[in-house]
């Protein structure tokens, strides 16, 4: 699920700056923004099961320092960026930076099930 919501909102990200229509832009803008959720939601899901109880608290808080804590310096970042290149080709950049994260993370998945799936096992959450 991880990896279909960072797919689908670097498309979304990546048309919307093509789009000069606002009634093309806001359904792009609606499926970018529900992928986003999902994304959030899923990694938050993942995490949560994998962690074990007395760590949770811990985990988390750096998880949510990471999303949250990082955000002002992808705004700058965007910011400035849109500033030379221009809004509609920094969503573009922006589409292609999260297309090439979500080819990454399919290239290390097969990793990730390994460590995850045990873990899954002993918790019930998968049958061995």
């Amino acid at each position: 699920m991880i990896l279909r919501a960072a797919t689908v909102l670097g498309i979304g990200l990546f048309c919307f700056g093509f789009s000069r229509s606002i009634y093309l832009s806001v359904p792009i803008l609606l499926i970018a923004g529900s992928s986003t959720v999902l994304l959030m939601a899923s990694s938050n899901t993942i995490l949560q099961t994998i962690i074990d109880d007395d760590k949770r608290g811990r985990i988390m808080s750096l998880f949510s320092m990471a999303f949250m804590g990082t955000a002002p310096f992808g705004a700058l970042l965007s910011g400035n960026l849109a500033t030379w290149i221009g809004a509609p080709n920094t969503f573009i950049v922006c589409g292609l930076v999260c297309l090439l994260s979500a080819w990454f993370f399919k290239r290390k998945l097969p990793g990730i099930a390994t460590y995850v799936r045990p873990i899954y096992v002993s918790k019930g959450i998968l049958s061995a």
